[in-house]
């Protein structure tokens, strides 16, 4: 049942249920299941497939649209690509190393522990294990919903998977293991690595730039200002924005998304290039990303 003042998350995004209406118009508290209803709340237009969910409040339902978010990529965002051993090969591609992301869900905090640990020692060559999401407790849909957004394998140690649940995994295509022994866990992790094929991937990084202003922004488009401290931008580049996010333990460096350079400009004057230690300002094309001062873009292209 959903009730006026719930606190939902839809895929990367979350808010709070202020108005309900029926198919009527007429302003409802509550709707029981198979009710159609009109809500509002959200800060933009969910995508038609998206899991809406109910959360306990609304620092956890902000936390797991975060989370969801911290792991999307501009060509998921766009393109939604499902995760099965066929597309694998593409989705460790990041740069030299390979990177097989990985949501782990166990039975207790200790078993999580030793999981998380000795997944992560996994490497095969130049490919490695990531552990994006770990829990206590059984599978759930918001599970599946990460592992759609970051391309992630999920792994299971004693605790379930409803059927509901399953469903959705197969619907999405999302591989799972579920084991009660740690070792045959990793001996399915280390096999999946080791079907997944090494394929170069030419990048080279141009320079970097740390954004000081945003002068404007929507769904589709930006223009920040800020400085190249490294390297030099490039028109032809493409972009990568990274921000620092906090936690009560650690900082750490989060990748949001990429994007297209659509202008580069100093003062009045639009460039093809500005070199390391100058202001610029960017126009850019993206699909949904949101800047904010003190980012940093990584300039790339890729190698023929």
């Amino acid at each position: 049942t959903l009730r006026k003042g719930d606190s939902i998350t839809i895929y990367d995004q979350y808010g709070k249920v202020r108005k309900m209406l029926d198919y009527k118009g007429k302003e409802i508290k509550s709707a029981p299941p198979s009710t159609p209803v009109r809500i509002s709340g959200l800060d933009s237009l969910p995508r038609a497939g998206d899991i809406f969910q109910v959360m306990e409040n609304d620092k956890t339902a902000r936390r797991k649209a975060e989370e969801v978010a911290s792991i999307i990529h501009e060509d998921e965002l766009s393109k939604r690509k499902k995760l099965s051993l066929a597309h694998l090969k593409a989705k460790l591609a990041e740069g030299k190393m390979r990177k097989l992301k990985v949501i782990v869900k166990a039975d207790s905090k200790g078993a999580l522990e030793a999981i998380t640990g000795e997944l992560e020692k996994i490497k095969k060559e130049d490919s490695f294990v990531k552990v994006i999401h770990s829990g206590v407790g059984e599978i759930t849909e918001s599970d599946i919903m990460l592992a759609a957004a970051g391309g992630a394998v999920i792994v299971g140690f004693g605790v379930g998977m409803p059927a509901r649940v399953s469903e959705l995994a197969k619907q999405e295509e999302i591989k799972f293991f579920l084991e009660n022994v740690i070792y045959r866990l990793t001996e399915k992790i280390g096999e999946t690595l080791d079907n997944v094929g090494i394929e170069e991937v030419g990048e080279e990084i141009v320079g970097e730039f740390r954004i000081k202003a945003v002068f404007a922004s929507n769904k589709k488009m930006a223009v920040i200002g800020g400085e190249i401290f490294s390297g030099k931008a490039k028109k032809i580049c493409r972009i990568r924005q990274f921000r620092m996010k906090k936690d009560d333990e650690k900082e750490e460096e989060i990748l949001l998304g990429e994007a297209k350079i659509n202008s580069l400009q100093q003062g009045a004057d639009e460039k093809s290039e500005v070199g390391e230690g100058a202001e610029c300002g960017l126009k850019i094309d993206h699909g949904g990303l949101k800047f904010e001062v003190g980012d940093r873009i990584e300039f790339f292209v890729q190698k023929k």
